[in-house]
């Protein structure tokens, strides 16, 4: 009897740790590892045109950055092509171009001809434009090359009889460009408003 009860003793004893112990290894399982990665996004553009001599272009594939010198005179169609590029994986993203003549240039231009299959007016706001297709902004999509887009426009035509008698050293089309990243839906407005901003 005695000998009975000591083994039903460590029966139970043995039962108890396999218990424990079972319900230890249950309490100190873990997963895998989640790592979460941040990065910032990239996006790289260039902004040029055609190199000009006394109001020619003779080769339009000699580019500058810092812009040309033009003589003004009545009906002058004077060469200008401003163009971007967006350099290659760059993220997807919004293009805004803006051209401001100072008000005595702008008093004898007649026109600039905007090229209005690829650059739309931005509503409210003079002489900003964002990049289209049938009148509607559009992404410039990440791709692995640079991605040259149309000149905003190609010449300035000034009027048949222009009076430059208030005319400086200092006259000037200024023109900017402006890459906004795409992050989500609906920001199409902050995008002009970045532009609006930054260009104007």
């Amino acid at each position: 009897m005695k000998k009975k009860t000591v083994v039903l003793i460590m029966s139970l004893t043995l039962v108890a740790c396999l218990s424990i112990g079972a319900t230890l290894a249950w309490l100190t399982s873990q997963t895998g590892t989640l790592t979460n990665t941040f990065t910032i996004g990239k996006i790289g553009l260039t902004l040029d045109e055609a190199s000009s001599y006394y109001n020619i272009v003779d080769d339009s594939s000699i580019r500058t950055t810092t812009g040309n010198s033009y003589f003004i005179y009545n009906s002058a169609v004077l060469p200008k092509d401003p163009t971007v590029t967006i350099e290659a994986n760059s993220e997807d993203c919004y293009v805004f171009m803006s051209y401001v003549p100072t008000d005595s240039l702008k008093s004898v231009i007649k026109s600039v001809d905007v090229n209005e299959d690829y650059w739309t007016k931005v509503e409210g706001h003079e002489g900003l434009y964002v990049y289209s297709q049938d009148g509607e902004p559009v992404l410039v999509k990440k791709n692995s090359d640079d991605q040259k887009l149309e000149p905003l426009f190609t010449t300035v035509t000034i009027q048949d009889s222009c009076d430059c008698s208030d005319f400086t050293d200092n006259e000037q089309i200024v023109v900017k460009a402006l890459a906004y990243q795409w992050v989500s839906e609906n920001q199409y407005s902050n995008a002009v408003q970045a532009a609006a901003d930054s260009l104007l």
